[in-house]
């Protein structure tokens, strides 16, 4: 009989030496069995144990952020070493024939499954802390040598680099008349913040960009007067990875330009006239005053307007003033002879 591990063994009737008996339940089936000879001695009931298992086991992951940190999102970037423990079950429990082994690898998304060959139901992987997308998978085999298919993959994204800043503006002088906007770019989408202090932390900036957590920032800028200024500019990614330092070269990071102003010239000729002989040369006092404000240098071409026919009248071809600064030259003025 196979009913159940208490059944009574029945004869067929039929003599015979061999019987055949098909079993195909799932789970653990007892086959119970007693012999009989002709001279009617009767064997003490036997039994065998027989347990088939054909579902394939499933393996479930999880991963958290060593040690003791919060569970990881698979396919989600963090700025933290990712854990993934493997869970193999065999169903259903209490009739498969258990797990016996976890093949994974970690890698590739093509890497070869191994097995370190120890029976167990978990597998605590490695710590997986290399920058970049790392794929992990895995797959179960039970005792019965069902293997689980197909092999899962998780992925694994680590970003451990904060964000690269570039493109500070505005450079240079910008007119005090202008409309100006604090602008930079960044690799990657991130929060950026500003100071005019530097060496502190991104946390204690107090100014966080108007447009921001994009890889474009912007800020506009009020009450800004004539002088020079140094914004430093530090940005947050997604994943909290966050600037630590003031300078990026050649990028303009700190963030720094002037505000100036522009105005013609002012030319003063002394004295405002002179009495001389024909042909004779007289020389005049010329000051040039460059009223731009906080523009740094500039090149006046100087010319003579007016100077009758026959006269010589020479003035340099150009002077190199500073803003807000005055330059003296000569005017020499020589008449004709026949004036």
């Amino acid at each position: 009989c196979k009913e159940s591990s208490s059944c009574t063994p029945e004869a067929d009737t039929t003599p015979s030496t061999t019987e055949t008996i098909l079993v195909q339940a799932e789970g653990t089936t007892y086959v119970r069995y007693q012999s009989v000879d002709n001279a009617g001695n009767v064997k003490a009931v036997d039994f065998k144990e027989i347990k088939i298992d054909k579902p394939k086991p499933t393996t479930s992951a999880v991963a958290t952020s060593p040690p003791g940190g919060a569970n990881y999102q698979f396919n989600k970037p963090t700025k933290d070493n990712v854990r993934v423990i493997l869970t193999c079950t065999d169903n259903p429990v209490g009739v498969g024939s258990g797990c016996k082994e976890i093949r994974y690898c970690i890698g590739s998304a093509t890497c070869p499954l191994v097995s370190d060959n120890t029976p167990a139901s978990t597998e605590t992987l490695p710590n997986i802390s290399a920058e970049g997308t790392t794929y992990v998978r895995y797959q179960s085999v039970d005792n019965a040598g069902n293997v689980e298919s197909p092999i899962h993959s998780q992925i694994v994204i680590i970003d451990k680099t904060p964000p690269v800043r570039s493109n500070g503006q505005p450079t240079g002088t910008v007119a005090l008349s202008s409309i100006t906007s604090l602008s930079l770019a960044t690799d990657e989408i991130a929060t950026c913040k500003y100071s005019t202090t530097s060496g502190q932390s991104y946390a204690a900036m107090p100014n966080t960009f108007l447009t921001t957590r994009s890889k474009s920032h912007s800020q506009l800028l009020s009450g800004l007067t004539i002088g020079n200024y140094i914004y430093y500019v530090k940005c947050v990614d997604e994943v909290g990875n966050e600037n630590s330092d003031d300078t990026v070269p050649n990028q303009n990071i700190p963030i720094t330009f002037s505000v100036g102003s522009r105005s013609n010239p002012s030319v003063l000729v002394t004295p405002s006239s002179i009495q001389a002989e024909p042909g004779q040369s007289k020389s005049y006092n010329v000051q040039v005053t460059n009223n731009d404000q906080n523009w740094g240098s500039e090149y006046f071409n100087l010319n003579v307007i007016g100077c009758p026919p026959g006269w010589t009248c020479t003035l340099p071809s150009s002077l190199n003033i500073a803003s807000g600064a005055s330059q003296p030259t000569t005017l020499s003025i020589t008449s004709l002879s026949t004036a």
